[in-house]
């Protein structure tokens, strides 16, 4: 998968949840100048940058990094509400894909829920000393 290949975050995913996390991406093009994140919004989704290439600003404008193909933002709006620290805005044109925090839970509870269960069993197993 290529996803699974390029993008860090994903590299911890087995085939199957990749398979059922990619029918969830939503894919769009930017315009040189869009906003693709505003600072200080609660945001439900992150994003990859699929094409192109995509400014990180801070404090009045101050470019921080720039985020190249397969580079992604906004993993932990997947699991937490807070307020976006930057803005990112499309650098040229630019396609990213989106995750919805619903879609990504539904792709991956089932799997973090089986390594809890796991992870009690063995640790039921060990012998009270």
């Amino acid at each position: 998968m290529y996803l699974q290949i390029k993008v860090p975050f994903f590299e911890q995913y087995d085939r199957l949840t990749m398979t059922n996390i990619c029918k969830q991406l939503k894919q769009k093009v930017y315009d040189r100048g869009e906003v693709i994140v505003s600072k200080g919004v609660v945001s439900d989704c992150m994003f990859v940058v699929l094409i192109g290439e995509a400014g990180v600003y801070e404090n009045e404008g101050e470019l921080i990094t720039v985020l190249t193909e397969n580079r992604s933002i906004g993993e932990r709006a997947l699991r937490l509400d807070e307020l976006t620290k930057y803005t990112v805005v499309a650098q040229k044109v630019s396609v990213c894909l989106s995750l919805q925090r619903l879609d990504f839970q539904k792709q991956v509870f089932h799997l973090e829920h089986e390594l809890r269960i796991s992870r009690f069993n063995y640790i039921s197993s060990l012998p009270m000393t």
